[in-house]
Order: structure tokens, then sequence, then C-alpha cells
């Protein structure tokens, strides 16, 4: 499992993800979590992958995004987490968050 910060020439993953009106009643998509990664510096959308195939998805938000949360200055706010449609029940959101887990650090010195 790889795990990677979303830069613009990744959008053509995002295309080929599949997120469910189901999942959406949980989540929000990754193109909308995009449009707000790339009007807030605080924001950093993560892609997962097992292999070169886009598995899971989410955004970290630090700073003011964690405040109504959290009073710990060094708290990182996990957003919008999702798995694609096609790739659930093989265990790759609990791998995905326990890898994020372990480089937290690496994170916050983005």
């Amino acid at each position: 499992m790889r795990l990677k910060f979303y830069e613009e020439n990744d959008e053509y993953l995002i295309d080929r993800y599949t997120i469910t009106e189901e999942q959406l009643r949980y989540t929000m998509s990754p193109k909308a979590s995009i449009e707000l990664v790339k009007q807030d510096k605080d924001r950093h959308a993560v892609l997962v992958f097992d292999e070169d195939k886009l598995v899971t998805f989410f955004v970290l938000h630090e700073n003011d995004g964690v405040k109504p949360y959290s009073s710990n200055e060094q708290s990182i706010l996990i957003r919008a987490f999702s798995t694609d449609f096609y790739e659930q029940g093989k265990g790759y959101a609990k791998t995905a968050t326990a890898f994020a887990g372990l480089c937290f650090g690496a994170f916050s010195e983005y």
C-alpha cells in the first residue's frame, strides 16, 4: 500500500474512482473534496494505492479545520474518507487508517 498527496496530474484517477449515492450519504466525493483542497491550504488530499490502483481517498485538514474538535495544535482531522465502491470489503480502509496513523508526523511536516 502506498499513500501520496494529490497532484493535478492525478485527476484521471479521481475520474475513474467509483463512489455511490449510498456512500455519499456519509462522506464527500473525492471530486468535491479536491475543489475544497484547491481553495484551502490547510487541506491535503491523500490518495491510497494498492499497486497502481487507487483504492481509498481522504483529506487531511489541519489548523482551523481541527479547532472545533481539538485544542491540540498538532492535531490533524481526517475528512471525506472513502473507499472505491469496487474495492470495499478488502481491508483497504483499515490498512489505510493504520498506515496514515504511522505517517502523521510526515503529514504534519508537509
